[in-house]
């Protein structure tokens, strides 16, 4: 039986009008609360920003979109006093200021969100909430008073956690929620969310922006940062178009739809994906004697999941759904042995195999995308090149000596393929954009076949070009007979690329549907324990 995927309709589905009860805030009379005037910023063999204007008014979510690298990250860094420009003027109500630090940025009124997560892992919820202004009595730190601050943004954000529990026993998702909360926390006039939905839910993204309306009507301005354009049509009033460090438009939302957005994004016409899948593949008919090439059963961590099986077939691409917490990411860490798990088995190719490490893992054929790729994913001080060669230094060496020429060029390959901004393999891989530093860490499992890939949230934090040539490796991938896992929250994503979705609740596996029977509202259904989920 072929199986139909529909990534064609999550890539390049059309954007509608905005809702009408979501209409565009009026601008205020008295002008924008912040102006940018000519702004222009360069890194070595990088023109990051070049002569950019923008105003911000009060009560309007200003979005900001643009391709990776395309310098949207670097102006919220100037907005925010992070980054200082090489020229151009800020204005603050209507007055020219200099933004030389974050601190003198937030005394006017400014707080970022970043897209990576900046938090202190070993402090408390309340601590890095409260972190720019701790509560005090008395030169003490008022444990009363952080307590009270912390709960009132963990209750708004819906996040039910102990304010003095440790950030780091929290996963991703949840300490991104903390991040914008803190931002909440600061009572600023404008507030900077770059890709604050990539690490969320629907249920969270849904919330979140019930947040951000009530801030908003209550005079709040918002630069909103996002490659995902549906989110940008439900909250944003303004949309800036960025390419290349040059604004290419700024236009109210309403009157722009999802191609005229990505073709001022991408600089050339929409070629739109025809069929229901990359490269018109029909799945082959499995091989009913062959073993899968990934089986888990009864696999288990006390505490964290429960006796979880499943199994993975050649050219099969099998989806993990389910909310923050269901311990999906849990999973794939125990399969690829960084997590120790209590008791279960994993099998590759139909060989059971005891992996305690990543190294085991990789030998046994398996390969894994974090979730959190700065964390988890890159070596900061490292180059592009090394970051994208390290996993396989053993096949580019000979006699126990580097062959640096095909490293070299293996580097260049995987830039170039990958289509990495810049496409210099020797530039440090921190000084990229977050989209292009998840390009790296796709791009470093391609220079030798696995059988088994795990990708946890693939497409965090990448544009609408590089969201398609990822599915089109993926695609390509089972061609050749890998098993694939995909851990989403975006639950288009899954439905668009996966054979079977499975989805976890509560550290257990609740259901196993193939995707022509899946719906968003069947998935999430399950995800929160209704009914409605064929299991």
């Amino acid at each position: 039986m072929a199986v139909v995927r529909r990534h064609d309709q999550l890539v390049d589905e059309n954007i509608g009008d905005r809702p009408p009860e979501i209409a565009a805030a009026p601008r205020a009379a008295a002008g924008p609360v912040v102006s940018l005037r000519s702004i222009s910023k360069s890194y070595p063999g990088v023109q990051a920003l070049s002569s950019v204007d923008i105003d911000i008014f009060a009560s309007e979510v200003h979005a900001i979109c643009g391709e990776n690298g395309a310098g949207k990250s670097t102006l919220s860094k100037v907005v925010a006093g992070l980054v200082r420009p090489d020229a151009g003027e800020i204005h603050v109500d209507g007055e020219r200021t200099t933004f030389d630090s974050p601190g003198a940025a937030r005394r006017h009124g400014i707080s970022a969100v970043p897209q990576e997560i900046s938090l202190v892992p070993y402090l408390t919820v309340a601590e890095n909430i409260c972190l720019t202004a701790i509560p005090s009595c008395n030169g003490m730190v008022s444990k009363k008073g952080l307590r009270a601050q912390a709960q009132a943004v963990l209750d708004s954000l819906g996040l039910d956690i102990d304010p003095f529990s440790l950030l780091a026993e929290h996963g991703p998702g949840v300490q991104q929620l903390v991040m914008i909360g803190r931002g909440f926390a600061q009572s600023a006039r404008v507030v900077i969310l770059d890709e604050p939905t990539a690490a969320l839910t629907h249920p969270e993204v849904d919330h979140l922006f019930e947040v951000v309306e009530v801030a908003r009507a209550a005079g709040t301005a918002f630069i909103y940062i996002s490659h995902r354009l549906p989110d940008l049509q439900r909250i944003a009033d303004t949309i800036t178009v960025l390419r290349d460090g040059a604004k290419i438009l700024t236009e109210p939302m309403v009157a722009l739809g999802h191609d005229k957005i990505v073709s001022a994004m991408v600089g050339r016409p929409i070629e739109r994906l025809d069929g229901h899948r990359a490269g018109q593949r029909a799945a082959a008919e499995p091989d009913i004697g062959s073993p899968p090439r990934l089986a888990v059963e009864g696999l288990t961590r006390a505490g964290v999941f429960a006796d979880v099986s499943f199994t993975v077939g050649a050219g099969e691409i099998v989806g993990i759904a389910g909310l923050m917490g269901a311990g999906r990411t849990e999973v794939a860490r125990a399969i690829y042995g960084v997590d120790p798990v209590d008791a279960g088995t994993v099998a590759v190719d139909g060989v059971t195999t005891r992996i305690r490490s990543p190294r085991d893992a990789i030998r046994a054929g398996i390969a894994m995308v974090p979730e959190e790729r700065k964390s988890q994913g890159l070596v900061l001080g490292m180059t592009v090149g090394e970051n994208l060669t390290v996993a396989h230094l053993r096949q580019l060496s000979r006699a126990g000596w580097l062959r640096r020429r095909r490293l070299s060029e293996s580097a260049r390959e995987a830039v170039k393929r990958f289509a990495v901004k810049p496409q210099n393999p020797d530039v440090a891989v921190g000084t990229l954009s977050g989209g292009n530093q998840q390009k790296v860490v796709i791009g470093r499992w391609f220079f030798s076949e696995f059988g088994v890939y795990l990708f946890d949230e693939p497409t965090r934090g990448v544009d609408i070009n590089a969201k398609s040539e990822i599915y089109r490796i993926l695609g390509r991938l089972t061609e050749s007979g890998a098993g694939m896992v995909v851990i989403s929250s975006e639950l288009p994503e899954l439905l668009a690329i996966c054979d079977r979705i499975l989805v976890m609740r509560e550290g257990r596996l609740v259901g196993d549907v193939v995707v022509e029977e899946a719906t968003e509202e069947s998935l999430l259904a399950a995800a929160m324990g209704q009914e409605g989920m064929v299991a």
